[in-house]
């Protein structure tokens, strides 16, 4: 990790105009259940990250072991961040022989990991191993529920090598690191938290090349997407003092005085980008039109974004009282 957690702390904290409304969230529970609650309460005492940072070690200690001998064409996406940060599971996107890469994880101790995602998600499985409580999420295509938002192959030949946890591992590039991170946003989870907001300013202040971000759209058509996606992100990062760097953005969006974070897009406005993407899917990818309409109609608007918000709400109101 680049920096510690007491360096990632200090520094937002000491960010322009940022310290007051991070305590104001704190108060009014604005903060509650997102990755990055661990970092103001209870800070120093708290054991949980440690814990975690362990297990997400041994995962990838596992995966290392696998690749070994066997020489696996696969990356990262989504996993790893600026900052101390683990999630439930590890995402891997494999390239080519995945039922050989099967069978090492089966031998090596993994076990599928039944999971009601599965039914939403046609080219992922989740995997996990006694040894660790983070799971093996297995990818086949970068792609959220069914929809693919990049070329795997692309991605993994602008892949670079960096070490996490003392394992050499291949992460996407910082461009496609903010298309994996928006895609995320438009196909699947229709929210961004304040953690992956920071990562993403993170990302624009190395200095993205937005003309080869949209260049590598083109197949997929979801340069629409990206420009309402990059609206919202431009409006958060105003919202929160920070600049938009070089974010193409065409209009700002009118926030209220206290974001409630997880911060989620309205669905509504994103029905006719979804409607435009179907159409020009129809000349190069129309066996993919049912799966996108299934999302869009059943699995995005009453599964993923009604249900899940509904969720969160009741969490909340359940922690606050």
């Amino acid at each position: 990790m680049s920096l510690t957690q007491e360096q990632f702390l200090n520094q937002i904290l000491s960010a322009k105009g940022i310290t007051h409304k991070i305590r104001a969230w704190q108060e009014k529970s604005f903060l509650k259940r997102n990755e990055l609650q661990e970092y103001y309460e209870d800070f120093a005492h708290n054991p949980s990250l440690a814990v975690k940072l362990s297990d997400q070690k041994t995962l990838l200690k596992l995966i290392a072991e696998i690749n070994q001998d066997n020489k696996f064409s696969f990356f990262y996406l989504k996993s790893f961040r600026y900052y101390p940060f683990v999630d439930h599971n590890l995402d891997l996107v494999i390239l080519d022989k995945k039922e050989a890469f099967i069978e090492q994880l089966l031998q090596k101790g993994f076990k599928p990991y039944p999971n009601l995602a599965d039914i939403r998600e046609p080219w992922k499985k989740f995997y996990q191993h006694p040894s660790t409580s983070v799971l093996l999420h297995l990818h086949r295509q970068v792609s959220w529920n069914g929809i693919i938002a990049l070329d795997k192959t692309e991605v993994f030949a602008r892949c670079r090598k960096t070490t996490v946890q003392d394992v050499e591992i291949s992460i996407p590039c910082p461009e496609d690191h903010f298309l994996i991170m928006a895609a995320h946003c438009l196909f699947e989870n229709y929210y961004l938290n304040l953690g992956e907001i920071l990562q993403l300013n993170h990302l624009l202040n190395t200095g993205l090349d937005f003309k080869k971000i949209y260049s590598y759209l083109h197949q997929y058509h979801w340069r629409n997407g990206l420009n309402l996606f990059n609206n919202h992100l431009a409006s958060l990062l105003k919202y929160l003092d920070l600049s938009p760097h070089q974010l193409p953005v065409s209009r700002f969006y009118r926030l209220n005085p206290l974001v409630n974070f997880p911060y989620y897009l309205n669905y509504i406005h994103l029905l006719p980008f979804y409607f435009l993407k179907i159409i020009q899917d129809l000349l190069t990818r129309p066996l993919n039109i049912p799966r996108q309409l299934f999302t869009y109609l059943f699995v995005g608007p009453i599964w993923q974004y009604s249900w899940k918000r509904f969720k969160k709400i009741w969490r909340k109101n359940k922690e606050k009282s």
